[in-house]
């Protein structure tokens, strides 16, 4: 049995939230998605749009029903074009970089992708500390913050402008190859426009 914990909305992207399964899915489906197949249908046969996330060793077992399979571990062109003959969306989800590296960020979560043709990331999130939040030296292992909590907002970090700026270069890029495709239908003459 699923249970729905959300309010679907007209016109809603998500017509089911907090998705619950009741029982144990067999070995064979260790994140229950395939035993959620029957409630992801329900939901699109509603007009409402379905979407998990799933680690490495599922990422390509994902069922067709899910309209956004959030794909753990590095791109991999085969699952996106897979995915796309679908109609379905796929992102990346957890693309580490070591020690924040400001420059890998952007690289990873930009161009990278889009040469991957992903349709963009889901960032693990933005402050996850072992220790105290503001103590980098509490010996506890690598903290994944690319924010800092204060009393009336957030810090960000050189990672969280790497992220934007990885955005900006897939804008820049599409818009490039948009404008070469344009150039070479209408010639150079329609290629300022």
């Amino acid at each position: 049995m699923i249970e729905g914990g959300g309010i679907t909305a007209p016109d809603a992207d998500v017509a089911l939230s907090g998705c619950v399964v009741k029982r144990k899915p067999p070995p064979s489906d260790t994140c229950g998605v395939r035993m959620s197949c029957a409630g992801f249908s329900a939901v699109n046969e509603a007009g409402g749009k379905t979407h998990v996330s799933l680690l490495h060793d599922w990422r390509d077992k994902a069922p067709d029903v899910l309209d956004l399979t959030i794909a753990a571990g590095w791109p991999c062109r085969q699952l996106a074009a897979a995915r796309h003959r679908l109609g379905r969306k796929v992102p990346a989800y957890l693309l580490w970089t070591s020690e924040h590296d400001p420059l890998m960020f952007r690289r990873n979560h930009g161009l990278y992708l889009w040469s991957h043709d992903y349709d963009g990331f889901t960032p693990y999130c933005f402050m996850h500390n072992n220790g105290g939040v503001w103590n980098y030296f509490d010996g506890t292992s690598e903290d994944f913050n690319i924010a800092y909590p204060t009393v009336n907002g957030v810090i960000g970090t050189l990672p969280l402008e790497a992220l934007r700026e990885g955005i900006d270069d897939v804008r820049y890029a599409t818009l490039l190859m948009q404008r070469i495709e344009h150039t070479r239908q209408h010639g150079a003459a329609g290629a300022l426009l």
